[in-house]
Order: C-alpha cells, then sequence, then structure tokens
C-alpha cells in the first residue's frame, strides 16, 4: 500500500510533470504561433499602410492631374468658344457683305428704274408745267400792265391835283404877301403925308 501509494504519488508527479511540460510546450508553440501571426499581421498593416500611402499619394496626383485637366479642359475649351465665335462671326459678316451687296445691286437696279420712271414723269409734268407758268406769266403780265397803267393813270391824277393845290396855296401865299407890303407901303405913305401936313 504504501508503496503502491508512493507509486501513484510518482506517477501523479510525473503525469503533472509531463502535462506542465506538453502545457508549456503548447503554450510556447502556441506564443509563437501567435508571435508569427503578430508578425504576420504586422508586416501585412506595414505592407497595407504603405498601399494606403501609396494610394493617397496616387489619389493626390489624380486631384493634381484632374485640376490640371479640368485647367487645360477650361482653357481648351475657352479657345475652342473663341474660335468657334470668331468663325462664327466671319462667317456672319461674309454672309451678311454678300446680302448687302446683292441688296445694293437690287436696289441699285430698282433705283435706276425708279430714277428713269421718274426722270420721264418729271419731262412730262416738266412740260405741263412750263405751259402753266407760260400761261400764268402771260395773265400775270397782262395784269401788271393793267395795274401799272391803272396806277400811272392815278398818280398822274394826284400829281396834279397835287400840284394844282400846290400852285393855288403858292399862289394865295403870293397874294397875301403882296397885299401886305401894299397895306404897309400905304400905311407909311399916310404917315409921311401927315408928317408933311404937320
Amino acid at each position: 500500500m504504501l508503496d503502491g501509494g508512493n507509486s501513484l504519488k510518482r506517477l501523479g508527479q510525473e503525469l503533472l510533470e509531463f502535462l506542465q511540460h506538453n502545457l508549456n510546450e503548447e503554450h510556447n508553440a502556441r506564443r509563437g504561433d501567435l508571435e508569427q501571426m503578430r508578425a504576420a499581421v504586422a508586416s501585412e498593416s506595414a505592407r497595407l499602410q504603405e498601399q494606403v500611402e501609396y494610394l493617397h499619394a496616387r489619389i493626390a496626383k489624380l486631384d493634381d492631374s484632374a485640376r490640371s485637366l479640368e485647367s487645360g479642359l477650361d482653357q481648351r475649351l475657352g479657345q475652342l468658344s473663341s474660335n468657334t465665335i470668331k468663325d462664327t462671326r466671319a462667317q456672319l459678316e461674309s454672309t451678311a457683305s454678300g446680302i448687302l451687296e446683292e441688296l445694293t445691286t437690287r436696289s441699285a437696279k430698282k433705283l435706276g428704274d425708279q430714277l428713269e420712271a421718274a426722270s420721264g414723269n418729271m419731262k412730262i409734268v416738266q412740260k405741263g408745267i412750263v405751259a402753266s407758268v407760260s400761261e400764268a406769266v402771260k395773265t400775270e403780265t397782262a395784269n401788271a400792265l393793267h395795274a401799272f397803267d391803272h396806277s400811272m393813270k392815278e398818280l398822274s391824277t394826284l400829281s396834279v391835283e397835287r400840284l394844282r393845290v400846290t400852285l393855288s396855296g403858292r399862289l394865295n401865299a403870293v397874294v397875301r404877301s403882296l397885299g401886305e407890303q401894299l397895306q404897309l407901303e400905304a400905311e407909311s405913305g399916310d404917315t409921311g403925308r401927315e408928317r408933311r401936313e404937320q
């Protein structure tokens, strides 16, 4: 019993040592696996970090490229718009020049025809006006001569009447003056006679 107990104790001790050894080995193995896994995770994390940084750099480059492309696109679009506007303006000016030239030609022809027609009408109207004016001048001349003759007669009558009035007034003045002189001479003669008598 004692030997059996010692034997069981020894077996238990050996079993415990065996279990502890197995547990230590398994723990060490697990620790090794964990370390390897941790190293792998760290390596993968570093690799992912590098890739993330690389992606950030690529994204920054892509952003710069996109901005450069947008700027270049804006400039290109502005240039294209400017060129398009210039071309369109040139085409419009050319078309307008052609239309203006055609309209000028048509207008010149139409004006020439109208001027020719107006010239013919003016000649006809001019002949009528000349005839009418000639007749009116003859009539006015006759009326003017008649009025002049009548005016001359009236002026002659007025002149004779004025001359008669003027001569009459002057003759009356001369007669009045002679009468006054004769009266003065008569009065002065009477006065001299009275003095001689005294």
